[in-house]
């Protein structure tokens, strides 16, 4: 074998990125450049030597570069426009297997992941003559009628469950039965959204950040975004500046046919927010408060208004709460940028379990939360939350949870119920989160 078969390169580039070492990255990206044809993965992995020794301007320019090609080498027959319609049996299978891989966003091992995976690889990925089905993720299915999910979807067990299968057997008795829309050809990268504000941040606002912050929405790729019923997405692009012939905004009452289109796989794991995507999030938005005051030191994030899930006897915390400094506020009745302004202070949070605990991720120097919860049934993952208790960890801040018991809960073992706790185990929990952060 010589010194630059293909297979010595793609083990040389490894060790060099195994390595971070920019000196072998210069001897090696530009033979892979010179090589006649270049795979996905050769290319991949010269992208990323490139990230190791050349300016961000030229890193972008090589995306583009991928891109364009793959979506020019691409067959495709033309499409019919209107309606059809996706159905037959499905089954959940890897990203990565069915689809040609472009360009990965970030290759960090996320530890311990209780998931089908041992690392999230958020990635580009190219896809001919594909459809995305609003109701599992928007993730891609393909004419065979393969779901990609796992690396794909934000929640692939609940996925398993909505195409009526049995999550703790396995993708038997999973079926499509979907009416399709049929799209024409065009440079899109699909991404979807969701109307729960936990998903919508973790999940799907990243992968918006992550095509702006490398250009191309300006090449004249367009992103299609859901709207669902909240329309989470429509401020979002105002205050980013994405000019309209930019979005393709799809709607939730079909899934969506495209001849070429390009996706991107979940930053996360289930309940694993991806450090990339943190990233993102915070330095696309924290420049953008201007004026915004100094947000409060120390919040209770009230579910009150929510009709659902809520601390029953709530009324019973509030002077223990303010007397300690506490201010109590309602998120949902906020826009993003003030929701970002309310957390970016905040070194301590308590509140209910819910989507709104997810603008932790704002905290700039968070050092505690203390999450409430109702009385749990089985032993379902579900049932461990580890949703904000790894969001905590990550943010390097101490967690805590108070959970209510059957005889506190409205209806034990019902995620919505409404439940109660008694208000001074939640005060001295909360004193001794303060004596152990000194927050």
């Amino acid at each position: 074998m010589s010194a630059d078969a293909p297979e010595d390169l793609e083990t040389r580039a490894r060790q060099a990125l195994h390595d971070a070492d920019p000196e072998a990255a210069a001897r090696i990206e530009p033979v892979l450049a010179a090589l006649p044809a270049i795979s996905p993965d050769l290319s991949v992995l010269r992208i990323d030597l490139a990230r190791l020794r050349r300016s961000r301007a030229e890193v972008r320019d090589l995306t583009h570069q991928a891109l364009g090609d793959w979506f020019d080498a691409t067959p495709i027959r033309a499409p019919r426009g209107g309606v059809g319609q996706m159905k037959g049996p499905a089954q959940i299978d890897y990203l990565e297997a069915r689809a040609s891989l472009i360009l990965p966003l970030a290759r960090q091992v996320l530890q311990d992941p209780s998931s089908f995976d041992q690392s999230a690889r958020p990635s580009f990925h190219g896809l001919a003559r594909c459809c995305f089905l609003p109701r599992v993720d928007w993730s891609p299915v393909t004419p065979a009628g393969l779901v990609l999910a796992r690396g794909m979807a934000a929640d692939a067990r609940e996925m398993a469950r909505v195409l009526g299968g049995d999550p703790t057997t396995g993708n038997e008795g999973l079926s499509l039965d979907d009416p399709v829309k049929v799209h024409e050809d065009q440079r899109v990268i699909v991404i979807g959204g969701s109307d729960n504000w936990y998903h919508f941040v973790l999940d799907y606002l990243p992968r918006l950040l992550a095509v702006i912050e490398r250009g191309l929405p300006e090449l004249g790729w367009k992103v299609g975004l859901a709207r669902g019923t909240l329309d989470l997405f429509a401020p979002v692009v105002n205050t980013l500046g994405l000019p309209r012939e930019a979005l393709l905004w799809l709607d939730d009452e079909t899934g969506h046919f495209f001849p070429r289109a390009i996706c991107i796989s979940n930053f996360n794991l289930e309940a694993r927010p991806h450090p990339h995507a943190l990233a993102l999030l915070r330095d696309f938005f924290q420049p953008k408060l201007g004026g915004h005051a100094t947000g409060p030191a120390r919040l209770y994030v009230s579910r009150a208004g929510i009709h659902r899930r809520r601390l029953s006897n709530e009324a019973a915390l509030l002077d223990g709460l303010t007397a300690r400094g506490f201010q109590v506020v309602q998120p949902e009745n906020l826009d993003l940028l003030e929701q970002i302004a309310l957390f970016q202070d905040a070194r301590l949070v308590v509140g209910v379990h819910g989507s709104a605990l997810t603008n932790i991720v704002w905290c700039r120097d968070l050092a505690g939360l203390l999450e409430l919860a109702s009385y749990p049934s089985g032993i379902s993952w579900r049932n461990t939350d580890p949703h904000f208790s790894v969001l905590s960890r990550l943010l390097s801040a101490r967690y805590q949870r108070l959970r209510a018991t059957a005889e506190e809960t409205v209806t034990p073992g019902d995620h919505m119920s409404d439940f109660s706790l008694d208000p001074q185990t939640v005060l001295d929990a909360l004193d001794q989160l303060i004596a152990e952060t000194g927050a």
